[in-house]
């Protein structure tokens, strides 16, 4: 195989993008054979976390960001693990291209209570 595994230099290699295929195509095509092997459901909560934000890159990128939320709310609604930061990012970013501020709003004050600056504010 190439070198970044079976998916070429365009995921995880470091490399570019093969000439003549687009990020799109490329993602799909990574999508596609993560997809033979994955299932997501049966795996622990970090893995799934990693799951569902290429999920949710998929999905937006071919206009489904409904699809990405669900994914997305449906592991941050689960009571396993402490929180995500990254997850919470990607929920916040996916009601930002729907247009729902006030539920990006919402995201935003989690973030400030679960992971709380360093230091104080004086």
């Amino acid at each position: 195989a190439p070198r970044g595994g079976p998916w070429g230099a365009g995921l995880g290699g470091g490399g570019a993008i093969p000439a003549g295929k687009t990020a799109l195509e490329e993602l799909h095509a990574a999508w596609l054979q993560i997809q033979q092997w994955v299932v997501a459901k049966d795996q622990k909560l970090e893995i799934q976390i990693k799951h569902a934000l290429i999920l949710s890159a998929h999905e937006r990128r071919h206009g489904r960001p409904g699809a990405a939320m669900a994914e997305l709310l449906r592991l941050a609604k689960t009571k396993e693990g402490a929180p995500n930061k990254k997850l919470i990012a990607e929920i916040r970013s996916v009601c930002t291209q729907m247009g729902w501020l006030h539920l990006d709003g919402h995201y935003a004050d989690m973030v400030f209570k679960l992971f709380p600056s360093a230091y104080p504010l004086v």
